[in-house]
């Protein structure tokens, strides 16, 4: 049988590396209309991947969810997600050692990992329109990490 992004983008046979093979498994477990999502982001990762690109753009994508895969995008340096439907970042992320700037604004997320803020190479991070309140504890806590680390974090003002 064959698969969804098969079909659109008229490739005959399945990829056979790994990280492909992840890209298709989250592809094939996305939620009811997220399936065509999840295949214009795979082909933009794999994209990035063989090319080395530097730039990733997700936006407005409706995705709920990013795969693991995500983290071996290496040569990254921006990373657009703002308006999905995140909840959560991946922690495989931490393996984008070059990513200067992320965009999360107007996901639904509560927090980000730590080592977002961390970094010695990310510069910004927007976080608008998050559910993540400034004066909340949690919001008062990454934003003295992102301080801390010498981060450009914007929150929502209320």
């Amino acid at each position: 049988m064959i698969s969804l992004s098969e079909r659109i983008f008229g490739v005959q046979e399945r990829a056979t590396d790994e990280f492909n093979t992840g890209l298709q498994a989250w592809v094939d477990k996305a939620p009811d209309g997220e399936k065509y999502s999840r295949v214009r982001a795979m082909k933009r990762m794999i994209a990035v991947k063989n090319e080395g690109l530097t730039d990733l753009s997700l936006y407005r994508f409706g995705l709920s969810s990013l795969p693991s895969q995500i983290g071996e995008l290496t040569t990254l340096t921006r990373l657009e997600l703002a308006e999905n439907k995140l909840t959560t970042i991946p922690d495989e992320m931490r393996n984008l050692t070059d990513l200067r700037t992320l965009g999360l604004y107007r996901n639904q997320l509560t927090t980000i990992p730590d080592f977002l803020l961390t970094s010695a190479q990310i510069r910004f991070i927007n976080l608008e329109d998050n559910l993540i309140i400034p004066s909340s504890v949690e919001g008062q806590r990454l934003s003295a990490l992102a301080e801390a680390g010498g981060v450009s974090l914007k929150l929502s003002t209320f």
